[in-house]
């Protein structure tokens, strides 16, 4: 489980960056273009850069090139991404020009050990450490600009830090490699007709995996704790009786009983709401205990009253172990947050609130703290600006009789 994250030089993240703490279920709110779902887009582009250089186009985030994703595009900026899992930190720095990188770890906030292969004027890329004293400018084993390569670290005698930066980056390691899903807000297609083919291992970025995934859940009763799970928070959703699995010849099929004409329906027939809200359903219990599942929006064309049941829901997958990042613009989802606080669901620990906006010198984060009751103290900042303007509007139009 990620516990904090530092940026800079991403996207609308500056030089000055930002440093947020990650809980269990984590809430990104904020204007648009404000910078949320970079900070998504950066964790998935981290973890999809694991033992190589790092990849902005790759299976959680897909950019044309580095240049896409460095503040103002600007290659002589050094892009860093700091991770802690636990006490255990890690941070990866890369300058596109010269393909120049840094590394190093931190047990706290204290650094123990530190590689780069920075650039020297006639002499070219010299890959060494820097840190701790006694290696300092001797050649470090491999090329720091690869990500979380267990051996990044060794050296030609034996160092007792080594040999503990070596064990940070394994457990960092093992704690994020194939453990993060993306799920974003372009999501919810449905095709009446699914093929059998390979079977899928999550819903997918935009839930194209979905139906094949269901088939896979429901057509065994190796997974009938998930299917359980599954079928019964999309009935609280709407789509009740959920089944899916195998047609005939090569089709898989998922199918529905809509409740007020108690038809029987296809997936695809099923409101844009409800087939991206399965979605999210779908992968949150599909997931593994240590799973870091990060959404956009998770509450796109649901009405309110679906709205409000988010954070029981992200509650359930989180007693199961497993870690939430999410963006959102639902002024209807930070209101509940208190009902799973007051059934002992979650604990005030257990969320972080964040307003994210962009000034003039870039994006920043502000931490939102609750109330014991589980409100969001002074409420949202831009949510709370608008409501005023609208209030004012509706004041101007009340008679004064």
């Amino acid at each position: 489980m990620i516990t904090k994250l530092a940026l800079k030089n991403f996207k609308s993240i500056s030089e000055s960056g930002i440093e947020i703490d990650i809980k269990p279920l984590t809430v990104l709110m904020g204007p648009n273009a404000s910078g949320k779902s970079s900070i998504l887009e950066a964790i998935g582009i981290f973890a999809q850069s694991i033992g190589r250089e790092i990849n902005s186009k790759g299976d959680l985030v897909v950019y044309r090139d580095f240049t896409d994703i460095i503040h103002k595009r600007e290659t002589n900026r050094w892009l860093t991404i700091e991770i802690y899992v636990d006490d255990l930190g890690y941070r990866y720095s890369f300058k596109k020009l010269n393909e120049e990188a840094r590394q190093s770890v931190k047990i706290g906030d204290k650094e123990i050990a530190r590689v780069t292969n920075e650039f020297f004027e006639g002499k070219g890329q010299q890959p060494r450490f820097e840190y701790p004293q006694e290696l300092a400018f001797k050649p470090c084993a491999y090329n720091p600009t690869y990500i979380l390569v267990e051996m990044i670290f060794k050296a030609n005698e034996s160092v007792t830090v080594l040999d503990k930066a070596q064990e940070i980056i394994t457990n960092i390691r093992s704690k994020l490699k194939d453990k993060v899903i993306f799920i974003s807000s372009v999501r919810g297609i449905v095709p009446e007709e699914i093929v059998t083919g390979s079977m899928p291992d999550n819903v997918g970025k935009q839930g194209e995996n979905l139906i094949p995934l269901l088939a896979r859940i429901f057509g065994t009763l190796e997974y009938k704790d998930a299917a359980e799970k599954i079928a019964k928070w999309a009935g609280k959703f709407g789509i009740t009786e959920l089944h899916a699995g195998w047609r005939g010849a090569n089709e898989l099929i998922s199918e529905y009983l809509e409740p007020t004409f108690d038809v029987v329906l296809n997936l695809s027939s099923a409101s844009q709401g409800s087939r991206q809200i399965l979605s999210i359903i779908t992968q949150l219990f599909w997931s593994k205990p240590g799973d870091i599942i990060m959404i956009e929006e998770p509450e796109i064309s649901l009405h309110p009253g679906s709205q409000v049941l988010l954070t029981e829901l992200f509650a359930e997958a989180i007693s199961e172990g497993k870690q939430i990042i999410i963006t959102t613009h639902s002024e209807f989802l930070p209101l509940v947050l208190r009902r799973p606080i007051e059934k002992g669901l979650l604990t005030l620990d257990d969320i972080a609130l964040y307003h994210i906006k962009k000034e003039e010198g870039g994006t920043i984060a502000e931490k939102l703290d609750l109330t014991e009751d589980g409100y969001v103290k002074g409420w949202i900042p831009s949510f709370a600006e608008i409501e005023e303007n609208l209030l004012g509007e509706w004041i101007e139009t009340v008679p004064e009789d």
